[in-house]
């Protein structure tokens, strides 16, 4: 079929489908037809229930296979409610069908066969990179399923372009020889042509799937049973929102992607400045849309490829908008096609359409939501796990403009249902798997009051994760991640406090370790408003330059501020702290002048501005206790000897960025390393770590310090961000000559691991979050 004919055929199918899907059915609300006889309404509440004529659906059910067997035993063990796996694909559900009808189950839908996978250019030069090479060498990597792959060839001291060549993919290798052109280190990147479950199929691929779906739907008698449909685009691992790393040569996308950069840029001059890259050549948008970056963070050369000609051109990949437009169009067109999918299933069978929770997608969210439903995954068993495995698809329930279904489509069958129930969950399905499980879990109920009650919520932006956790508050309400912009705020040990910034504009959020009469001092008190979550009077009372009231362990949210309020006793405690690193230098004759004339600058400003003053004054703190040699505390991302994959942002992060290893399909023999010079300060340390690091991998990572190497002997504590923490290495002692401190990863098939900081102490430290030691703690 030519290409012409193709994309004619295109742009008929869409066009069919935009008039399918013209008239779209309500959300959250429909009526299911098994029959032309029969209608049964169904609506969802604002309880986030559904109810299904007239009578709230909350069912304490299993998860089955689309096996007869399977069901009937899962009947025998007395399930009356079951999630069952079928495929949208050509086997038909016949038989799975017949045997709910035949043992009187009500159940959904879950399309568990495989999401159309896109083809295209994988950039992950995190992944594969070969560093080390000085003389002429073979590199092999596996790339299963890749049918061909670009090598560049990179000098690593300034980043030049040796070589760029693309060759083939033989029986799912790359082999490649490299040919330095001096004895300096070179580099060799790798792009593999390939399809990837890391990004879906959203044109050709969708569009297969779709009729298939459709086909299967019309045909199947679904009968009464059926309460509705879960993930209509199949098993996929990720969702639009998270990281983009396959570019699709699919032309239909290439078409969009250029509609998209002509109606934001409207001519190429300025696309190329946009761009961050000067070409001659490139006249026409037909040809940026065929583009594809070689660079991703901060790995890889600065350049784009043009797949059609092998041509590179040079940009400038910190002002580039690039990833920006293409994310964006991708994540359009994901939404829109996912919204037409759906429409067009509730116009085939009206039922409820779910979407199992998978990152903080823009498919659901938003302020009009596509799905009638947001399905969840609770695979722990405590109440702490149960709370942080169902709260990000609450809080995403609970943020949206109309009553969402909210169920728990996957729990581990040792979870309690009080516990799954109280994160917001108002429909249960175990994971049993034996007749012995299934009878416990299925005995259970829910208290259908909990039918028309919702969770009240108070959100804090995953950057402020520790000190602020998934659970449940005294008052009764929720406290929840959400994906907002906002970071925890440093008041040092006693008080906590993090800023969100979201669609209600800035919330400042503040609470104490101990509960007590705290004096605040902010630049316009009488500004300030102050609201207890656990209801109690703070009992504010008005100072010259503050405020004195309770603050207590409970979250209290601050108003009339964008800034947060700082305690008298943060600081004390600052000042307190300077004042021991002052007698330190002394003792060991060490100038910090400069730093003591801006503390100076600092602590005049205080009365006017005191947030202000107060952040500066514990970075001088924390930068002189380093100069000190007190505590030794190094970004890991600021290494200058490292062959670690590259940086990446991560606002949650200390410093903000992080080292990472990014799943490399090479191992140099030397393993993975990343140094620090220890300046040549004598005394005794602790020795820190803090990182992102699967539990099977933490085997593989070591750190040497002074003559000794340690490994990873302990679980992590202090845990904060995205699941970072704190691992106690040792103690070593320092000579009076300098020393480096070096991180390595061995291991035949590292997997993705990510350096935060390494911190050397001479004082007592309890990591808690990204909090520094307490200068003067002995």
């Amino acid at each position: 079929m030519t290409l012409q004919r193709r994309r004619t055929l295109f742009a008929c199918t869409i066009a069919a489908l935009s008039l399918f899907s013209s008239a779209p059915a309500d959300v959250g609300h429909g009526t299911y037809s098994p029959d032309p006889k029969t209608h049964i309404p169904w609506s969802i509440n604002s309880g986030h229930s559904l109810f299904w004529n007239g009578a709230p659906y909350m069912p304490v059910g299993v998860r089955v296979d689309a096996d007869p067997t399977d069901i009937a035993s899962a009947a025998k063990a007395g399930a009356k409610d079951v999630i069952v796996d079928v495929s949208s694909g050509r086997n038909s559900w016949d038989e799975a069908l017949v045997a709910l009808d035949a043992s009187k189950l009500r159940f959904l839908l879950r399309i568990n066969s495989l999401a159309p996978m896109a083809a295209g250019y994988e950039i992950s030069p995190q992944t594969y990179r070969m560093p080390g090479i000085v003389s002429p060498q073979l590199v092999s990597m596996p790339m299963p399923g890749a049918k061909s792959a670009l090598a560049v060839v990179v000098l690593k001291r300034d980043g030049s372009v040796l070589k760029v060549e693309r060759v083939p993919v033989v029986d799912g290798k790359f082999n490649y020889f490299v040919r330095p052109g001096n004895d300096l280190e070179h580099v060799l990147y790798a792009y593999p042509e390939t399809s990837s479950l890391q990004q879906l199929d959203w044109w050709e691929g969708l569009d297969q799937h779709r009729d298939e779906l459709m086909g299967m739907l019309r045909r199947a008698h679904l009968g009464t049973g059926i309460r509705g449909i879960v993930n209509p685009l199949g098993n996929l691992l990720s969702l639009p929102g998270n990281e983009v790393t396959l570019i699709p040569s699919s032309p239909y996308f290439q078409s969009e992607f250029r509609g998209a950069l002509l109606g934001k840029y409207h001519n190429v001059d300025v696309l190329q400045r946009s761009w961050g890259m000067s070409a001659n050549g490139l006249l026409t948008f037909e040809a940026f849309c065929k583009l594809v970056p070689l660079w991703s963070g901060s790995s890889g050369p600065a350049l784009l490829w043009n797949p059609e000609n092998n041509r590179t051109y040079p940009v400038e990949t910190r002002r580039s908008s690039y990833w920006r437009d293409v994310v964006e169009s991708i994540s359009t067109s994901a939404n829109r096609r996912f919204s037409r999918l759906v429409r067009a299933i509730r116009k085939v069978v009206d039922l409820p359409v779910v979407q199992e929770w998978n990152g903080w997608s823009s498919l659901y969210e938003g302020d009009q939501p596509t799905v009638d439903g947001i399905g969840s995954h609770i695979l722990g068993k405590t109440p702490g796990q149960i709370a942080d495995a169902g709260s990000r698809p609450a809080s995403t329930v609970l943020r949206q403009s109309r009553p969402v279904w909210q169920l728990a489509t996957d729990v581990d069958p040792e979870a309690p249902l009080e516990d799954v129930a109280s994160i917001g969950n108002r429909a249960v399905f175990y994971s049993a798997l034996t007749n012995a499980a299934r009878k416990t879990v299925v005995g259970q109920q829910f208290d259908e009051g909990l039918s028309t009650q919702a969770l009240t919520p108070l959100y804090f932006p995953e950057n402020a994760t520790n000190p602020a956790f998934a659970q449940r508050l005294p008052n009764g309400s929720w406290w929840l991640p959400g994906p907002f912009e906002g970071n925890r705020i440093d008041l040092g040990v006693g008080f906590s406090a993090y800023r969100l910034r979201g669609p209600q504009g800035v919330q400042i959020v503040m609470w104490a370790q101990r509960s007590g009469r705290y004096r605040l001092r902010a630049k316009k008190p009488k500004l300030l408003g102050f609201r207890a979550l656990d209801n109690s009077n703070p009992m504010p009372k008005l100072l010259p330059n503050g405020v004195e009231l309770m603050v207590t362990t409970c979250p209290m949210i601050v108003t009339g501020t964008e800034e947060c309020p700082v305690p008298e006793a943060t600081y004390q405690a600052t000042a307190a702290e300077f004042t021991e690193l002052l007698k330190t230098s002394a003792e060991i004759h060490h100038d910090i002048l400069e730093d003591r004339m801006f503390y100076g600058d600092y602590m005049k400003g205080y009365d006017t501005d005191p947030f202000s003053s107060i952040t500066l004054m514990r970075q001088v703190n924390n930068r002189v206790a380093h100069k000190l040699g007190v505590v030794l505390w190094y970004e890991a991302e600021n290494s200058r000897d490292t062959n670690f994959s590259g940086t990446s942002a991560n606002t949650g992060c200390s410093g903000g960025s992080v080292l990472e290893l990014r799943n490399p399909v090479v191992v140099p023999v030397s393993g993975f390393v990343a140094s620090y010079p220890v300046p040549s300060m004598p005394g005794k340390y602790d020795v820190w770590l803090a990182a992102k690091i699967p539990i099977d991998k933490r085997g593989d990572v070591f750190v040497i310090a002074g003559n000794q190497s340690f490994g990873l002997l302990t679980p992590p504590t202090g845990a904060y961000g995205t699941g970072y923490g704190w691992y106690k290495i040792g103690s070593i002692r320092t000579g009076g000559s300098s020393q480096t401190v070096k991180i390595i990863v061995n291991g035949l098939i590292p997997g993705d691991i990510a350096i935060d900081c390494i911190v050397l102490t001479q004082v007592p430290f309890e990591p808690d979050g990204l909090n520094h030691p307490v200068i003067g703690n002995k």
